[in-house]
């Protein structure tokens, strides 16, 4: 059920009290656990944004953009940033 049909199903006493309306949400939809990646997951996407010595020097293209390898992951997935 998507939040707009369960909102128009609710009994209009609900939804007139801020509090029982939020009380109402989080029931249905409570907050989901914050998953904590292990060191082992980490070191494993780390290592995959290596870039080899071959690599160093190439032009890649990043949002349609033609940049160094080296400088394509400084900021971030596909993000270029000045170094």
């Amino acid at each position: 059920m998507i939040p707009e049909q369960w909102f128009r199903n609710l009994k209009i006493v609900k939804k007139s009290m801020r509090r029982s309306l939020c009380t109402e949400f989080k029931e249905r939809w409570p907050d989901w656990p914050i998953v904590q990646k292990t060191t082992a997951e980490k070191q494993t996407e780390l290592e995959g944004e290596r870039i080899t010595e071959a690599e160093l020097g190439t032009k890649v293209k990043v949002n349609g953009m033609e940049v160094y390898a080296e400088k394509s992951g400084a900021c971030g997935k596909g993000e270029v940033c000045d170094m």
